[in-house]
């Protein structure tokens, strides 16, 4: 398995953040990527502040050591409204996180009702209070938090149906008594559900726009990128810090983004 330069390291607890990665391939086509899913201690939503920090400094040390990325991006956004500023003080590279697209939905609603769909711990964070009254403001915003669905995009991704009585029922809160919207823009707060987003618009409603940060990270990924990238730079890879998630779904898909390496890192 080839340790040449990677352009960009992508992190996350597992593979949601391949929803950003295909956004940066789409971009920027000549940029090689690595991208690692913390499968051993997925996923992150559920872990304190403390925790990630130390996590998320040892992963990008390994990972600087080994593919020299010229921008490092942090694929998750519970990850992202938590350690951001800690890992800047300790890294000179850019870092790139993921954070709600609340201002883009403020934005885009014309009821001025939004939804917020993410994981418990981003639900909860400060920062996303912040985010809201700095940016919708003048918006209701209706926060569900959900761990299930996490697990729901990870199950996808490795060849599993979804259960959309089960994914109506985790959004029922952006639905009226009638069944009908209640919100026009719900943002997808976790990298994991735009995997969904065919789903929640069948289930849910296709009334709704589900909008989440994957194409604005790219944009900033690119800002930050050389002005030159080598044309030949290397294949992607794909590591996982435990291989048991390495199923045939997984590296079916994998290899469909355009994957050739992938392993236990």
């Amino acid at each position: 398995m080839s340790d040449q330069k990677r352009q960009v390291l992508v992190i996350d607890s597992g593979v949601g953040g391949l929803t950003v990665a295909k956004e940066i391939m789409a971009l920027i086509p000549n940029a090689s990527i690595a991208y690692f899913a913390d499968h051993g201690y997925f996923p992150y939503g559920d872990k304190d502040e403390a925790w990630l920090v130390n996590r998320l400094v040892d992963l990008l040390r390994k990972g600087i050591t080994r593919f020299n990325p010229d921008v490092l991006v942090i694929a998750c956004n519970t990850a992202s409204t938590t350690v951001l500023p800690h890992l800047r003080q300790r890294f000179s590279r850019p870092i790139v996180g993921v954070v709600p697209a609340i201002k883009p939905a403020s934005q885009h609603s014309q009821k001025k009702q939004i939804g917020l769909l993410a994981t418990t711990g981003t639900v909860s964070r400060s920062y996303t209070d912040r985010l809201i009254a700095d940016f919708a403001s003048d918006c209701q915003v209706i926060a569900v938090g959900s761990q299930e669905l996490v697990h729901m995009a990870e199950s996808k991704i490795q060849g599993q149906a979804v259960d959309h009585e089960k994914l109506r029922e985790i959004c029922r809160d952006f639905l009226n008594d009638h069944g009908e919207p209640r919100v026009d823009v719900v943002v997808l707060g976790c990298t994991h559900f735009p995997v969904l987003r065919i789903d929640f618009e069948q289930a849910v409603s296709d009334e709704i726009r589900w909008i989440d940060s994957g194409e604005a990270i790219a944009q900033r990924v690119k800002s930050l990128m050389p002005n030159e990238l080598a044309a030949a730079s290397g294949s992607h890879i794909f590591l996982t810090s435990d291989d048991r998630y390495l199923s045939s779904g997984l590296t079916s898909y994998l290899r469909n983004m355009g994957f050739s390496d992938m392993g236990l890192g």
